[in-house]
């Protein structure tokens, strides 16, 4: 399914957290509801930077400078 991440979450038998559909009045009970979402498009935005270097002010992290070649990238969100 092509989009930001996916619609719906495939249970595991191993799975550490579980659910089952109860109705509450809210949405549906409809067992192919989730099949039928849609996807969000993607959107470009241009942008117009001065640097790829962006400064770290953080305790954790040890470096104080670092480059986001990834900067709204899809995939990490």
């Amino acid at each position: 399914m092509k989009g930001r991440a996916t619609a719906w979450a495939i249970e595991y038998r191993i799975s550490r957290q579980s659910s089952e559909a109860r109705h509450d009045g809210w949405g549906t009970l409809d067992p192919l509801a989730h099949e039928r979402r849609v996807a969000l498009g993607t959107q470009m935005t241009e942008a117009h930077i001065e640097s790829i270097v962006s400064g770290n002010d953080l305790c954790d992290v040890p470096v104080d400078l670092s480059i986001n070649p990834y900067r709204g990238c899809e995939r990490l969100r």
